[in-house]
């Protein structure tokens, strides 16, 4: 009678040696393969990641040194003095006097060192007098100082009535913590008032 049963041991044997070779498993050889070719991409990889890395440093220094340059042009433009001109005018300041008068102010923010003005004064084209003298030693915000030139008495009515051209050409030097500054200004009277021909700042 036992000889007519399967033998179960035997079946057992059959199906752990189906399950062991499952078609659709990777052999080892086949792991071993894809791990090899995986590890090619690794040095490629690293290149990216390098790449990115520095486009990323490179991107925040450029960024660093134009907000660093935004600053500087913020501060040159702000904190600094600005000497101009704030009013100009033909005196007499006696019957022997004829004089073209020129208000100087610090329209800026910070004081004006050094202050130096060159004026040259040329009727109908031909200079008149020329000098450079120094003027204020500071020039605080917002303060003015005169600065005057003496015309020729035998020209002063021809000048009023428009028969000869005044111009003065004034150019004044100054300083700050920022460095050298210069403001230039030229005028031409005409028609009893002066007219701006010309101004630069530095």
């Amino acid at each position: 009678m036992s000889d007519d049963l399967p033998d179960d041991s035997e079946g057992q044997r059959q199906a752990t040696s189906g399950k062991a070779q499952d078609p659709s498993a990777p052999t080892l050889n086949e792991m071993l393969a894809r791990i090899e070719r995986g590890l090619k991409y690794v040095p490629a990889l690293q290149v990216v990641i390098g790449g990115l890395a520095l486009a990323t440093a490179i991107a925040s220094w450029w960024v660093a040194r134009s907000n660093a340059e935004m600053v500087r042009q913020f501060n040159s433009n702000t904190q600094r003095p600005y000497v101009g001109m704030e009013t100009v005018r033909l005196i007499e300041p006696d019957t022997n006097s004829f004089q073209a008068q020129v208000v100087l102010k610090n329209f800026g923010n910070v004081p004006a060192k050094g202050v130096k003005v060159t004026q040259r004064t040329l009727i109908a084209g031909n200079e008149l007098n020329a000098y450079s003298v120094p003027h204020e030693d500071v020039l605080f915000p917002g303060t003015g100082s005169t600065a005057t030139s003496d015309l020729p008495m035998g020209s002063r009515e021809k000048i009023k009535r428009g028969e000869l051209t005044l111009e003065l050409d004034i150019k004044v030097d100054y300083s700050s913590f920022m460095g050298q500054h210069t403001t230039g200004i030229r005028l031409r009277y005409e028609r009893g008032v002066f007219i701006p021909v010309h101004h630069t700042v530095d």
